[in-house]
């Protein structure tokens, strides 16, 4: 009851802040898309006809490919053919001082021998982004991402890395920026997060609710530079794994601009867990990095990196440590050709539960992913690509890695 009456109240949230939005913008005669959440002191906000941009983007692709183990087996893979078509639908609107996205996206993949019911395979997802400038010292921002999926993903703390069945994960972030004086910047921060899967077996360890809420204090050094230090306070909550903690963050860091289109974000510290059932309490250290670069109009790298407590993906275990990357590089060799990697890693040390007569044991696991994509833009509508996604799981026990291949080529449509 717990899981509907949360999702009620989220849902509400994210149409309510639309329809205001939208309201607001249908009550104007003008609107205008920025690329930042930044005011000129005196400045209103300055009209784009919308006669001039359709505030809409359609995407539809349909692919054709081959996956070498469909359901991620450690023995006996199936391999097999399939089809795959997608579509995304987003909307793009607002004005200087408040710019909002909305994308509700959905594919359908349909495996022609192997595949565990149901097939075909059905995701879905919807992400929602609001940033809103209060005036030159205060701005808001807030980011909804909801989706309803069978793959696996390794880009987040969100459960096994192999497919584990239908689940359904919410990830929502708040912050507000306040800037005291030009030296001294606060941020206060909420990210709430629930993971709710099909499977009653997975669920039993797997159910859970997130929710952290967390301060930072910015000492700006210069224009690009700022020392930072930040508290985070998290609860967590499982549905019926006995596993629920709290827990405090203790950090420091520094946030550099290199430039207008490169900056870098580190963070370091400890976590100071307390685990409810049982009254044990577990320290560990805490480390955090991202880089974004936007090399040029069609090319861009993001890359992010950590090492800290996760949530642990089997009832046997007690915790689990990770060091975990991720990248996601676009580079446009030319107008119409576009190339694209993102690779994913995951090292996790797991320690169990201490069994009677038997004591505790230690395991390790790693997982990887890694995806390949080359496009070519026939005209500013029609383009086609090929792609190609490996991944994999290795954990230190006998017959239980597994191994993963996709090849796909297929026509896409933007409008």
């Amino acid at each position: 009851m717990r899981l509907n009456r949360r999702t009620k109240i989220l849902c509400f949230c994210i149409v309510t802040a639309v329809t205001g939005l939208v309201r607001g913008e249908e009550e104007s005669t003008t609107t205008e898309v920025s690329t930042t959440s930044e005011t000129v002191p005196g400045a209103t906000d300055s009209p784009l006809s919308m006669v001039s941009r359709v505030p809409f983007t359609l995407s539809l692709s349909v692919d054709g490919g081959y996956d070498t183990n469909v359901n991620s087996a450690s023995r006996g893979s199936q391999d097999s053919a399939y089809s795959l078509a997608r579509a995304d639908l987003s909307y793009d609107g607002g004005t200087q001082r408040t710019h909002f996205t909305l994308t509700f996206g959905g594919d359908l993949t349909y495996y022609f021998e192997g595949a565990a019911d149901p097939n075909p395979e059905v995701n879905s997802r919807v992400q929602f982004t609001l940033r809103h400038t209060v005036n030159t010292r205060l701005s808001l921002s807030a980011n909804f991402d909801a989706e309803y999926r069978a793959e696996p993903d390794f880009s987040q703390d969100v459960g096994p890395n192999r497919r584990a069945g239908y689940f359904f994960t919410t990830n929502d972030f708040f912050s507000g920026s306040y800037a005291w004086t030009t030296l001294i910047t606060t941020v206060l921060t909420e990210d709430f997060r629930l993971v709710k899967y099909d499977n009653s077996t997975i669920g039993s360890f797997e159910d859970r609710i997130e929710n952290t809420v967390g301060g930072q204090l910015k000492f700006n050094l210069s224009r690009r530079t700022a020392i930072v230090g930040e508290y985070r306070f998290e609860v967590i909550d499982y549905d019926r794994f006995p596993h629920d903690s709290t827990s405090q963050y203790i950090l420091g860091g520094i946030d550099h601009a290199f430039s207008e289109r490169a900056n870098i974000s580190l963070r370091g510290g400890a976590t100071l867990r307390s685990y409810s059932q049982n009254g044990s309490d577990q320290t560990e250290p805490y480390f955090s990095a991202s880089l974004m670069y936007a090399i040029g109009r069609r090319s861009a790298l993001s890359w992010n990196a950590s090492y800290s407590l996760e949530q642990p993906n089997s009832p046997v275990v007690a915790s689990t440590k990770a060091f975990r990357t991720g990248m996601q590089f676009t580079y446009g060799v030319t107008a119409r050709i576009t190339t694209s990697i993102a690779a994913y890693y995951v090292h996790d040390q797991n320690d169990s539960f201490n069994f009677p007569g038997l004591g505790s044991f230690s395991t390790t696991e790693d997982s990887y992913d890694v995806s390949l994509n080359f496009g070519y833009s026939i005209n500013r509508h029609w383009g086609v690509h090929v792609g190609f996604q490996t991944s994999g799981n290795a954990l230190d026990i006998a017959n239980s890695d597994y191994t993963r291949e996709r090849y796909s080529a297929g026509v896409n449509y933007n409008f």
